[in-house]
């Protein structure tokens, strides 16, 4: 998936949040720890990235998202 970071947040647990969006749509995304300490970059809103990852199901909002493997 292609599209522009918004929203990255790392918090403590080291883990990456982030929300991947173009002008039709978006989707939330989370790179977990220890793949988050292995990007050669320090993601910012605003970057234009390519993702790789699966889909999968927030349940406690309902929400689809992506588990990403490498940003």
């Amino acid at each position: 998936v292609e599209g522009e970071l918004s929203n990255v947040s790392r918090p403590a647990s080291g883990h990456l949040y982030l929300t991947l969006k173009d002008a039709h749509a978006q989707i939330r995304g989370a790179l977990f720890k220890p793949r988050s300490q292995w990007l050669k970059f320090r993601p910012a809103d605003g970057q234009q990235v390519l993702a790789r990852g699966r889909l999968s199901l927030y349940e406690p909002r309902g929400e689809y998202q992506l588990i990403l493997e490498h940003l």
